[in-house]
């Protein structure tokens, strides 16, 4: 027989602390981009990953999804005002 004794590579466990650990970090940052991206601010946790194009797309898309709504908000706030002061109220 020809055989060593040594545990093959794939079996070794270095090298599976070693993948694992490699895993582990990607999971972890993975993660933190999730949280970043999720709580901070869409887009954040795809600059975290290192993908600029899909963070900056995010960020933008954002932004002007929030722009919108912000707009959509003061319009219907000056509709209000505007028909409050035809009624008669006294606003300011």
């Amino acid at each position: 027989m020809s055989g060593s004794c040594a545990p093959q590579s794939d079996q070794n466990p270095l090298v599976l602390w070693e993948r694992a650990s490699a895993w582990e970090v990607a999971v972890k940052n993975s993660l933190k981009g999730a949280l970043l991206s999720g709580l901070l601010f869409p887009g954040a946790g795809q600059f975290w990953l290192g993908r600029r194009i899909t963070g900056t797309a995010l960020l933008l898309a954002t932004v002007a999804a929030l722009a919108a709504v912000v707009s959509k908000a003061a319009q219907q706030a000056y509709l209000i005002l505007e028909r409050a002061e035809s009624e008669g109220a006294k606003v300011g």
